[in-house]
């Protein structure tokens, strides 16, 4: 999305129902890769209702507030719908086995999660 509209992120926002992993570890990967304080906001979900990332331009919004239909808007630019449903375990599972190598990406978020928890 910041390839499309390149903007330095000056805040950034998650909500999702509270307790759910994908949130903490979106959170922890949005912050490491942005290196910004991610706020965490509770939600009535489900899952991940809404990622804001705050620029001088304006928001840039992805809003999923059903878990299946997405709409993403930007600055400047008119509202558009993003096909984004919640996937089913079977589904994650089978493309998590196409990929047996290691994950550096997702290595390196576990890592940030963790100091971000205080547990490292």
């Amino acid at each position: 999305m910041l390839d499309q509209h390149p903007a330095k992120v000056t805040a950034v926002r998650v909500s999702s129902e509270r307790g759910h992993p994908s949130a903490a570890l979106l959170r922890a990967w949005l912050s490491h890769c942005l290196k910004l304080d991610v706020e965490l906001v509770a939600s009535e979900g489900p899952a991940v209702t809404e990622v804001m990332l705050e620029t001088v331009q304006g928001p840039i919004t992805i809003s999923r507030p059903d878990g299946r239909e997405a709409s993403l808007a930007t600055p400047g630019r008119p509202e558009r719908p993003v096909s984004l449903r919640i996937r089913e375990l079977p589904e994650l599972l089978s493309e998590e086995l196409q990929h047996l190598d290691a994950d550096e990406i997702y290595e390196l978020t576990i890592q940030k999660l963790l100091d971000l928890e205080g547990a490292s």
